[in-house]
């Protein structure tokens, strides 16, 4: 997956400002290339936004990500609520953004728009394909679910989000089959794996 795409994603899961459709456009030009069913929801919820002011688009933003912890886009925060896991995700996430002198700015380290971000610089192929297939993806694909059923109009967007990062043929391990990163007591700057022990 591009760089480009990558960070386009962030753009538009971030907060929505002037140029919000621009950003959702731009994207979607690149999906529409090289990922159809992504490009489909993204027009989806281009269209669904049209007659929505951006004054409004930036309160249901507020209200969606920001006051629904349903929803909320800490990627820590959906895979293992506010429990001592988040806090050792978010740890090993500053020591690998340190490690690569990357800047989250005034956001959490597990904030889904930072984590892509750091995703489009990372140079391990193996470090990226695990945080996307172990962590993104299961946050994202717990948030689409949250939207099933439901008229929010940012409901396409992450479905839209969930489709340009899986992997063709990727299929979402079941909870206790994934490998969850915990601190190790003798190690607070690797992951150990957990593989049931823990």
């Amino acid at each position: 997956m591009s760089s480009d795409l990558l960070t386009g994603l962030a753009d538009v899961l971030e907060y929505p400002g002037s140029d919000f459709r621009v950003r959702c456009m731009a994207l979607m030009a690149r999906l529409e290339v090289e990922r159809p069913e992504a490009a489909e929801a993204m027009g989806e919820f281009l269209e669904a936004t049209g007659p929505v002011s951006a004054t409004a688009l930036e309160e249901t933003y507020a209200a969606t990500f920001d006051l629904n912890p349903v929803c909320c886009l800490n990627v820590g925060y959906q895979l293992f609520g506010e429990s001592y896991k988040r806090g050792a995700f978010m740890a090993q996430l500053n020591a690998d953004y340190r490690e690569r002198e990357f800047e989250a700015g005034n956001e959490l380290p597990d904030h889904l728009p930072v984590i892509l971000r750091f995703l489009a610089v990372l140079d391990d192929a193996e470090h990226r394909s695990w945080l996307l297939e172990e962590a993104v993806l299961p946050a994202l694909a717990k948030m689409a679910g949250a939207f099933e059923g439901t008229d929010s109009v940012y409901g396409a967007l992450v479905r839209s989000a969930l489709l340009t990062l899986q992997p063709p043929g990727f299929v979402l391990r079941k909870d206790d089959s994934r490998t969850l990163p915990v601190l190790g007591a003798d190690d607070h700057t690797s992951w150990e794996w957990n593989d049931g022990k823990h």
